[in-house]
């Protein structure tokens, strides 16, 4: 009496077994055809020059009551980008071994990635906003000019973490009382 229903279920089981999807512009499933190339995967579109600052601190360099971190500047160029200029901005307090970035204005290819690196240090406690100024020229001739920024965090612990150059940080609740 039961037989029906599974006798039912087994015929559908079969006939999707056999039965094929229809073939698109000739090519049939697992044709060998190229597989589509989608590009780097991007939440947003990248500018025509990507700056990532990384600081790292060098705990065995503390010197006295100081800290000192290894920062690094790598830059992505998408299209060609010409007359590239960078300069180190330091806040009060906060020195580097070196300024390591070049001094005259360079040209970066398509998918080009350069990177310099030196060592900062400080005896001041609290945020420290090392930045990084970029001017650039790209293919239209449109003058581009951006300021990336990382913290230097001295003598305090932060809640929350930096992510893709934003600092995120868990819901504060707020205090009882009259809104």
């Amino acid at each position: 009496m039961h037989m029906a229903p599974r006798l039912a279920i087994l015929g559908f089981l079969l006939a999707g077994a056999v039965i094929q999807p229809a073939p698109v512009d000739g090519l049939r499933p697992g044709a060998d055809s190229p597989a589509p190339s989608f590009g780097r995967a991007t939440v947003e579109p990248m500018p025509p020059l990507a700056i990532d600052l990384r600081l790292e601190i060098i705990p065995s360099n503390v010197r006295g009551s100081g800290v000192a971190a290894r920062f690094t500047i790598d830059i992505d160029a998408g299209p060609d980008v010409g007359g590239v200029t960078l300069k180190l901005v330091l806040p009060e307090g906060v020195q580097a071994t070196e300024d390591p970035l070049p001094v005259r204005p360079f040209t970066l290819p398509a998918g080009a990635r350069r990177r310099w690196g030196t060592t900062i240090f400080t005896r001041q406690t609290g945020n420290h906003a090392v930045q990084v100024e970029a001017s650039y020229r790209i293919g239209d001739g449109e003058m581009i000019r951006t300021r990336q920024a990382i913290q230097l965090r001295t003598g305090i612990t932060a809640e929350g973490r930096s992510h893709a150059g934003a600092w995120e940080v868990m819901a504060v609740p707020m205090p009882d009382g009259p809104r």
